[in-house]
């Protein structure tokens, strides 16, 4: 008799031989080095259904969060292990009956938790989709200042205009915002993936550059921030990044040596 596990696909057979020897999620991901996407859904959506895999026992992650231990299922329960993974899939509301279904919705409707989940949903919902929208016209408002900021500084180059590593710095600085930007999606994404598969994208040492680059950017822009303020007599606020008052304004004196490196270090001359 040929074995269940002959007829699963390639990526799943790894997973599965992965799991002679019982484990977690992130465990058959070091064992096989496949994505934690395509591991999941394998042990979910194939395995497990298929009656091959089941969970033998919960562990803690790097995180601390309990997880599933999964391992195989012995052969001669592998059938019944199948059978139950139909039973708790078998049952879609659309193929009820529909009398059965109205029952059921009339039921869901006296549910008030259930309906003030649902109005949350919704709210949630339209408020992503005013969040999206808002995105999309920043990113339109934020590509327009590029160009015109590229079109003073070529203008400038071209006109051999002083203010040539004003409007370069200044191009660069907001490249540098975007950069930030993205680098903080994806470390919320990589902090939800550890919580949910206890393997994130990115490994953990590989963002040691970004907490010294981005502690250097705070010092350095906040640096900026606050003599802005002070040069065009803006009302000193507490800080974007950490949301501290802001300090006693002291009388700062500019070397004008060190003005002309850094304008020399920015045009790249």
């Amino acid at each position: 008799m040929i074995h269940p596990a002959a007829k699963l696909g390639p990526a799943a057979s790894e997973v599965y031989a992965a799991l002679a020897e019982p484990g977690t999620e992130a465990d058959v991901v070091t064992r096989t080095g496949l994505n934690p996407k395509t591991v999941g859904p394998r042990i979910a959506e194939t395995l497990i259904r298929r009656g091959l895999v089941e969970v033998v026992g919960h562990a803690e992650n790097d995180s601390g969060r309990r997880v599933n231990v999964y391992g195989h299922v012995p052969p001669e329960r592998i059938e019944e292990a199948h059978a139950a993974a139909k039973d708790r899939t078998r049952a879609r509301p659309r193929k009820r009956p529909l009398d059965v279904r109205k029952r059921i919705v009339r039921e869901l409707f006296k549910d008030e938790d259930l309906l003030d989940a649902l109005a949350a949903d919704t709210a949630r919902d339209r408020a992503a989709g005013r969040a999206r929208k808002a995105a999309r016209e920043e990113l339109r408002q934020r590509e327009r200042q590029a160009a015109e900021l590229r079109r003073h500084e070529q203008q400038a180059a071209h006109t051999q205009d002083p203010r040539l590593p004003f409007w370069r710095a200044l191009r660069e600085f907001s490249h540098g915002a975007d950069a930030a930007r993205i680098l903080k999606l994806m470390l919320d994404r990589d902090v939800q993936l550890e919580r949910a598969r206890g393997a994130p994208l990115v490994e953990p040492a590989q963002w040691t550059d970004a907490v010294r680059h981005s502690t250097d950017m705070l010092t350095v822009a906040g640096g900026l921030h606050a003599t802005l303020h002070e040069a065009f007599r803006i009302p000193r606020t507490a800080c974007p990044a950490c949301g501290a008052d802001a300090p006693a304004e002291e009388d700062d004196v500019i070397d004008a040596e060190a003005m002309e490196e850094l304008v020399e270090l920015v045009s790249g001359d």
